[in-house]
């Protein structure tokens, strides 16, 4: 789902409940550029694998529009 702050930022969260990492999964986002994770609960003090996505870029294609 997406949060929207009072100054237009937007935060977009991601849910996995698999329990599996996946890799090249799309997601839907609402805008084209550059993303930065700011938390995942797949990190090793949380009990999880360690693996984290940092900051990535979104490219407007035809997914893009959701």
């Amino acid at each position: 789902f997406v949060r929207m702050g009072d100054d237009g930022s937007q935060m977009i969260v991601v849910v996995n409940f698999s329990g599996e990492a996946w890799q090249n999964y799309k997601i839907p986002l609402t805008a084209a550029g550059s993303w930065t994770e700011v938390l995942t609960t797949d990190d090793e003090k949380y009990g999880g694998s360690g693996i984290h996505n940092g900051t990535f870029t979104a490219r407007e294609d035809e997914f893009h529009s959701r």
